[in-house]
């Protein structure tokens, strides 16, 4: 359906910032959408992009912490990067980059600093994973909440656990307890 201000289905920037969406999440949903044909631009669309941008700092963060913060070197001729070129080579084939893209990094990482040089070179084009958040000011107290909520966990008082979980997540961040501890990251979407 073609957008519309009158049916209240056009958004400006301003308004997807105002309702929590990062612009780099913005960037990611309209790099989904081949040139040559009309994007799909929905809400859902926008979740789902800024799923995939977590994902991908995610994977860097990880990676940078398994290789010591080495980046390793790689060239075209690596076997990912050869098939990511070769889809944006094809009419700037976005869907089939991407495509690669996410299979390549759900796999494994042996090599994390190749890994960590390979995502790079892949953001080079992307331009979404060096992108930082614009951090609230309210962002000062999440650690000490996770380090709350671990201690009531500790505790085993479950319930002011599930309160202070559900306090974050209500001012929109995603909420994981694991055996290292909890970790609260903003929702980009």
């Amino acid at each position: 359906e073609k957008m519309s201000k009158s049916k209240g289905t056009c958004y400006t920037v301003n308004d997807l910032r105002e309702q929590g969406v990062e612009p780099v999440v913005v960037r990611f949903e309209l790099l989904k959408a081949h040139y040559r044909s009309q994007a799909n631009f929905t809400l859902d669309g926008l979740e789902s992009s800024g799923r995939s941008v977590q994902k991908i700092r995610s994977t860097i963060q990880r990676l940078r912490q398994e290789s010591n913060g080495e980046v390793g070197e790689v060239d075209l001729s690596h076997p990912f990067l050869a098939e990511f070129t070769s889809a944006l080579s094809d009419d700037l084939n976005m869907a089939g980059a991407l495509g690669a893209f996410h299979s390549w990094l759900g796999g494994s990482h042996d090599n994390p600093a190749e890994s960590l040089a390979v995502l790079e070179r892949v953001d080079s084009v992307l331009g979404v994973a060096t992108v930082e958040t614009v951090a609230s000011a309210s962002d000062d107290g999440i650690e000490a909440k996770c380090k709350a909520i671990d201690l009531a966990r500790e505790n085993k008082d479950y319930a002011a656990a599930d309160a202070i979980r559900a306090e974050l997540i209500a001012a929109g961040y995603d909420v994981q307890t694991t055996g290292d501890g909890t970790s609260a990251q903003k929702k980009l979407a």
